[in-house]
């Protein structure tokens, strides 16, 4: 579930969940290796060149929603995975990315649900 993003300038984010820290496999909601992170990359030269290290957007490891909503699709994340990059004025003048993603870390009843959460992230 990628998301992308660039400025007028040529700055882009690429954002998307990771799964590396995983300790275990994901074959069930709840697993420890269905957890995720928001991760991204970045670029100052319109993709022809990407920065050297991948970042960190989420501020943890998220458990993957597992919603007990029948209405609702089970063990799912995507539907809010955005990114949008500015460089104008309401940024100080300073190329800034803005990502949203799916986060299961909030539970109902104990359960973790879909909701989203945001980052504000200084492009190079």
């Amino acid at each position: 579930m990628p998301s992308l993003s660039a400025t007028s300038g040529g700055k882009i984010m690429a954002s998307w969940y990771d799964r590396r820290k995983a300790t275990s496999s994901c074959v069930n909601v709840g697993d420890a290796g269905c957890n995720y992170e928001r991760v991204g990359r970045q670029s100052t030269t319109n993709g022809a060149t990407w920065e050297p290290a991948e970042i960190t957007i989420s501020t943890g490891i998220i458990t993957q929603p597992s919603q007990d909503d029948g209405n609702v699709q089970t063990c799912y994340a995507g539907d809010y995975d955005y990114n949008t990059a500015l460089n104008g004025p309401d940024t100080g003048g300073k190329p800034t990315a803005y990502v949203t993603w799916t986060d299961g870390r909030h539970a109902i009843g104990g359960v973790p649900v879909q909701s989203v959460d945001f980052a504000t992230v200084p492009l190079p």
